[in-house]
């Protein structure tokens, strides 16, 4: 079985450059921006998420607009520099500290410290969780990507989708503008911002799989180990939407800018 984020050695500098994500990935834009701006705390507005879906429904559209700005420059700024210096494994290191610094904010201390104990064990096997990722070959590094998938369904901060929207743009550009696409194509048809991210996720992998066979541009190429981390990241997005499938199965999920 095949690592599931590719073949990584183990050191230190990995954990390093995944903590530099994590912490810049933790910056609650949205729960800044709707602060300073006088419209209080966005986690008891709406959905309770520091995303700009959420920070629409204060009225702002000035604000949801710079907080998803915001949101994609913090996936796709550090993942760029990353990329361009050191070299696509620390990228999708960093993208994976980035996503999950979002998702499991120790930032974000008005939530953590609703249960300070339970929280900051999250944190902390999601970081043991990564280090097998990295340590770990085939089987051992799966655990870890499952425990890390396990511990979202207690996640406290954003669902990740503008910041990963922003990593897919750094990693891969063709496929991060498909996916923005059919986010784009989807949220206009249909008006539901989850639905239109559980798609354009799907479809990531399955875009950077079809790119990976073409003899074309490397710009446009993709490898192996792109495929499995968009796959992951899919999934990580796919979890942080568990509440909004069930309301969509239901017909109570609210439409972009609605309460």
């Amino acid at each position: 079985m095949p690592d599931p984020l590719g073949d990584i050695s183990f050191t230190w500098y990995y954990i390093f450059i995944f903590l530099i994500g994590y912490f810049i990935g933790s910056i609650p834009f949205g729960v800044i921006l709707t602060k300073i701006n006088g419209y209080g705390d966005i986690t008891k507005i709406g959905s309770g998420n520091i995303g700009a879906t959420n920070v629409l429904r204060t009225g702002n559209k000035k604000i949801a607009l710079l907080t998803l700005i915001l949101d994609i420059a913090k996936g796709l700024i550090p993942t760029i520099i990353v990329l361009k210096l050191l070299n696509q494994d620390l990228a999708i290191v960093i993208s994976s500290g980035l996503v999950l610094g979002h998702i499991l904010p120790v930032l974000l201390f008005n939530r953590i410290k609703e249960n300070i104990y339970f929280n900051i064990n999250i944190i902390l096997i999601s970081f043991l969780s990564i280090n097998i990722i990295l340590f770990g070959k085939g089987i051992v590094s799966l655990v870890g990507v499952i425990i890390i998938l396990i511990n979202l369904f207690y996640a406290w901060g954003g669902k990740a989708v503008a910041t990963g929207l922003g990593v897919l743009l750094a990693i891969n550009p063709t496929i991060g503008i498909c996916c923005i696409m059919i986010w784009l194509f989807t949220s206009v048809i249909t008006k539901y911002s989850s639905l239109s991210a559980l798609i354009s996720f799907f479809f990531a992998p399955i875009i950077a799989f079809f790119f990976s066979d073409q003899p074309i541009e490397k710009f446009y190429t993709t490898d192996k180990q792109v495929i499995e981390f968009f796959g992951f990241l899919g999934m990580i997005i796919w979890i942080r939407h568990t509440k909004n499938i069930k309301n969509l199965i239901s017909g109570k999920e609210p439409k972009i800018g609605k309460n």
